[in-house]
């Protein structure tokens, strides 16, 4: 399930993905903080429902993430395959959400044989509206009161990969 995915954003058109990937590297999409839907159909054989086994959406495992030397702060070592938590939706029912490990929904109790519509709603932090924002100025707060503070690598914020970043695939 890895291409052919319409993409939907409050404010932006609708597009077609030949493949899923982090909505961060689209322009228009870079700083964007909040819900997009990623919709596609898939269909579903009737003899891949007939048996009592689930129907997973697996998103994968994730990418481990070398580890490196913090100054401060905290940081997984571990890049999602879903940024940062989505709820899978089908045929306008929920199936369930994925924030963590193992990164997959069961289908199975909302999948009917034949076409079926899949959403997933992923919504990011708000990290990449406020990479946007310009830095602060703390002049005159220093004058006032003096430097008492110094920021804590704020200038290093950046847009954080978001949306669906794995290749999802249907297990039977």
């Amino acid at each position: 399930l890895a291409g052919d995915w319409q993409l939907e954003a409050p404010g932006v058109a609708a597009r077609r993905l030949a493949a899923v990937g982090s909505w961060h590297q689209l322009p228009d999409l870079r700083f964007h903080s909040g819900v997009v839907t990623y919709r596609r159909d898939v269909d579903i054989s009737a003899e891949h429902l007939a048996g009592a086994c689930p129907v997973w959406l697996d998103f994968g495992e994730g990418t481990p993430h070398p580890e490196e030397k913090l100054t401060n702060g905290m940081r997984a070592w571990l890049d999602a395959p879903v940024r940062d938590g989505a709820v899978v939706v089908v045929n306008g029912q929920p199936a369930g959400a994925v924030w963590t490990a193992p990164f997959r929904v069961d289908l199975r109790p909302v999948l009917r044989a034949g076409r079926n519509t899949l959403e997933v709603r992923v919504g990011n932090t708000a990290l990449n509206r406020w990479a946007e924002r310009p830095q602060p100025d703390y002049r005159l707060l220093h004058l006032r009161y003096g430097k008492r503070f110094d920021p804590q690598d704020i200038d290093k914020v950046v847009p954080q990969p978001s949306g669906i970043i794995g290749a999802p695939r249907l297990v039977y």
